[in-house]
């Protein structure tokens, strides 16, 4: 029995171990006992709310990526249209 419950207390400690190194890349790992869950989250996972103006600032980021890497001229601007396209929708729901 004794060894049953050492294996259940220890069976994910890799997987924990793999957690807490991504998570140190992240944020220093001295600092994570500082941190409340929620703050915690955000800094990990990042806002529930996102501008407009950042998810274009990101979009056409991305445009200029593919561009750069030499992507058919096509593409880049049928992106370019779904981006002003899915800006224009959000805007005109507020």
């Amino acid at each position: 029995m004794e060894h049953a419950l050492q294996y259940r207390l220890h069976e994910v400690d890799r997987q924990v171990a793999a957690i807490r190194e991504g998570m140190g890349w992240i944020i220093p790992v001295p600092l994570l006992s500082l941190l409340t869950a929620e703050k915690l989250e955000q800094m990990v996972c990042g806002s529930e709310e996102v501008s407009i103006d950042m998810l274009k600032k990101v979009a056409r980021f991305v445009v200029c990526v593919i561009f750069l890497l030499n992507c058919h001229e096509t593409a880049v601007t049928l992106l370019n249209k779904r981006i002003r396209n899915l800006g224009q929708h959000f805007e005109t729901r507020g």
